[in-house]
This record gives structure tokens, sequence and C-alpha cells, in this order.
């Protein structure tokens, strides 16, 4: 089992430079994975505010972020689900993810990966082939 407790301070000005904004974030995030047999459990969650100066109006968002992961490993390959959750005070989001991986042979894969958010739904599918020289 694994945790881990970080704390991300860019220690930006919050202005502007051209076309970009310099963002000020401050971000905690705490995590922990647990590995047992075939089945890894994971989550972290991130909390903290982000700020930019436009003109002379400072604007603050607070944001938020979590995931929990659940993933198997199979006989030839992996099966995942992935729940995700985003806040920034203004907006709130969700996202499941659905992700199965066959490995029929070294240097094969075959996936397909269902991502659901609110009205809009992405699936992806997958085939790579790596070999060496």
């Amino acid at each position: 089992m694994a945790l881990q407790l970080t704390h991300i301070d860019n220690r930006s000005d919050a202005l502007e430079y051209g076309d970009l904004y310099n963002w000020n974030t401050r971000f905690n995030i705490v995590g922990f994975e647990y590995l047992k047999g075939d089945w890894t459990l994971a989550a972290e969650s991130g909390w903290g505010p982000t700020v930019i100066i436009v003109g002379t109006r400072t604007f603050v968002s607070d944001l938020r972020a979590n995931y929990l992961l659940v993933s198997r490993q199979l006989v030839h390959g992996r099966a995942s689900v992935r729940v995700d959750e985003f806040d920034d005070g203004t907006r709130r989001d969700q996202a499941i993810t659905v992700a199965w991986f066959w490995i029929p042979s070294e240097g094969m894969s075959v996936g397909a990966e269902l991502v659901t958010t609110g009205d809009e739904n992405r699936l992806i599918l997958q085939c790579r082939y790596g070999f060496s020289m």
C-alpha cells in the first residue's frame, strides 16, 4: 500500500504575458494505491486555489478534483473502471471511464475505452504492435 501527500505551489505572479496568463496555483493532493493479488485500488483528491489578475481585477477559482480507480489484471490484459469528479467553484462535472485491454502476444495489444461525462460519450479503440529492430 502507498500513501502520498503532495503540495504544489508554482509561485506565479498571476499576471498576463502576451496571450497567456501566468496562473498562480497552490494545490494539495492526497492519494493512495492498494494492490491485492490481481486487483488495484487507487484514488486521489486534490484541492486548492488558482488566481489570475486581468487588468485591475483578481479572479480566484477554488479547484477540487478527485478520482477512484478499480482495476484487475487479467490472464492476457487488464480491465479498469475510473470515476472522476471536478469542481472549480462555478462548474462541476463527473466522468466514468471503462477500459479493457487485451494482450494476445508480446508486443501486441488491443483495447477499448468508453468515457461518459454529462451528455458526452467517447469511445476509443486502439490496436498497437511494437517491434524491435
